[in-house]
């Protein structure tokens, strides 16, 4: 199981995976949440009477000093690329880096990645035969 460094995500995977299995868990910054930079902790609503949410949902807007949903799904893509080996492997992490890299993975118009939101705990799955992650990451550079 490979997880966020970010508690919220890891404490997620320890429970999943039970006590026993906790120590065989990969934890990688690189599955973090999307950095919104100088607009972290900014309330929603706020966001959205600015339009700056508008800026979000983009593929590649990007917040002042944040990262765009395409540098969400890179960095992602790239903390992925050594664990595509055919086996199944479970990934817990947050909305915006789902919305990412399952709209990467799905060939959703990059339009229209922005507008999924996936629910809380919510489980997706996924099989992609193997390069298939590494293709992706090069179709999005």
């Amino acid at each position: 199981m490979l997880s966020s460094d970010l508690v919220r995500a890891t404490e997620t995977a320890r429970i999943a995976l039970g006590d026993a299995l906790a120590a065989r868990m990969h934890v990688d910054p690189r599955l973090r949440e999307r950095s919104c930079g100088a607009w972290e902790r900014r309330e929603i609503g706020e966001l959205e009477r600015s339009g700056d949410m508008m800026r979000l949902r983009e593929f590649d807007g990007r917040p002042p000093g944040g990262e765009s949903l395409r540098d969400v799904a890179l960095r992602a893509l790239a903390a992925l690329s050594p664990f595509d080996d055919g086996t199944h492997t479970a990934v817990v992490c947050h909305g915006a880096l789902m919305r990412a890299v399952i709209g990467a993975i799905d060939g959703v118009a990059i339009t229209e990645i922005g507008l999924w939101k996936p629910d809380n705990c919510e489980v997706v799955i996924r099989s992609l035969p193997i390069g298939r992650p590494a293709a992706i990451a090069s179709s999005l550079e």
